[in-house]
């Protein structure tokens, strides 16, 4: 099973996301992060990756979102809450990705997204309490959700 870790930034109604290449979903739009070294908690892949493809210091403020996907891809995705150490208004091109942007939902609707994007997006904007970035533990997921979960304090 793979771990991912995942961020949501958000701005006067604009989402940061992150245009994929050289993987499996080439032109898609996603949120900066993704997959967990050995050994690493999703709450790091997620600030390292997020720093990898944004530039900046990501700063974790909490986990609203997590969901599991079974079958021949058996991971965990765990969604962040958070914002850049920085102001991104002249935010550089990320490192590791040439296309990054600033996109409201109903941009995003006539994009090509990765997966559930939307859904995500709004279980962000549903979010209440978040749960603390480093309370995220896999044996407690399975055995309380058995599946896609939202955050609830």
């Amino acid at each position: 099973m793979q771990l991912r870790g995942f961020i949501v930034t958000e701005q006067n109604g604009r989402y940061l996301l992150i245009k994929e290449e050289g993987n499996d979903w080439e032109g898609q739009w996603f949120l900066p992060g993704g997959k967990a070294d050995a050994d690493e908690s999703p709450e790091s892949a997620a600030q390292r990756e997020g720093w990898e493809e944004t530039g900046k210091q990501i700063l974790l403020e909490g986990i609203f979102y997590v969901e599991s996907f079974t079958g021949d891809y058996e991971s965990v995705h765990v969604y962040y809450k958070a914002s850049l150490s920085e102001p991104a208004d002249d935010m550089p091109k990320p490192g590791k990705l040439p296309h990054s942007g600033w996109f409201t939902p109903a941009e995003m609707v006539e994009m090509p997204l990765r997966q559930n994007l939307l859904k995500v997006i709004e279980a962000y904007n549903r979010a209440g309490e978040l749960l603390p970035p480093a309370s995220f533990a896999i044996s407690e997921f399975k055995n309380k959700t058995g599946g896609t979960t939202e955050a609830t304090g």
